[in-house]
């Protein structure tokens, strides 16, 4: 079994199912709902009713797993699954940024990219999708730093940057295309026809971006 602090519904169903069974049903109730209490559960405070709390893990059944724990069939009538702590104490496992681009993708070959647009970003723009998702990002923040997802819904129109995010993924992609051309050092003197005066207006911009990329990096390892 996970360690207490990373419990979700399922292990504390089941540890309240053991209390049950060797106890009291006034002294099981009483036991879970102290240990749910302790300081060292951060999630506390997710469910401050004792009687609500009981009830859900009493009523607790295996739920048929979706998401990213099963096999994904993302087609344009899709509804996505966000990544909320409801959803997450539940066990139901919701959209990563792969199926949010796999269901633009299905709106777009069936609607049109302008009825794709707007179905996806009011999707996106709900509020569910940036809220706290357990022990991670909630995946509307990370769409909104991960340059990939980024560049990738830019070229179809749709800017889901977040403050700080919207110039250095531009940065990023000029970065990785100066580093691919002057990778291999001898050649790109080369290439360059031995001309010091344009190697000297290439390397400051290689500098600064490779700074950007640095502090890039640094950002999204944060908000991993």
């Amino acid at each position: 079994m996970a360690e207490r602090k990373d419990w979700r519904r399922k292990q504390w169903a089941e540890y309240y199912k053991e209390q049950y069974q060797t106890t009291t049903p006034a002294q099981a109730g009483t036991n879970v709902w102290n240990l749910w209490n302790s300081s060292s559960n951060k999630n506390k405070e997710q469910l401050n009713n004792k009687n609500l709390f009981l009830l859900s893990l009493a009523t607790y059944r295996q739920p048929v797993l979706i998401g990213n724990n099963a096999v994904f069939n993302i087609t344009y009538s899709s509804q996505p699954i966000y990544s909320t702590w409801a959803n997450w104490w539940a066990g139901i496992y919701w959209w990563e940024l792969e199926q949010w681009e796999m269901w633009y993708t299905a709106l777009k070959s069936h609607y049109g990219s302008v009825e794709a647009k707007n179905r996806w970003v009011n999707a996106w723009s709900y509020a569910d999708n940036f809220s706290w998702s357990g022990y991670q990002d909630a995946i509307g923040v990370q769409g909104g730093y991960d340059c990939d997802f980024i560049n990738f819904m830019r070229t179809e129109g749709i800017d889901t940057a977040m403050f700080g995010a919207e110039n250095l993924c531009t940065l990023v992609n000029v970065g990785t295309d100066l580093i691919d051309a002057t990778e291999n050092v001898s050649s790109g003197v080369q290439d360059f026809t031995g001309s010091v005066g344009t190697i000297a207006k290439i390397l400051p911009w290689v500098i600064v971006i490779g700074g950007s990329l640095t502090i890039y990096n640094q950002v999204k390892n944060l908000n991993k």
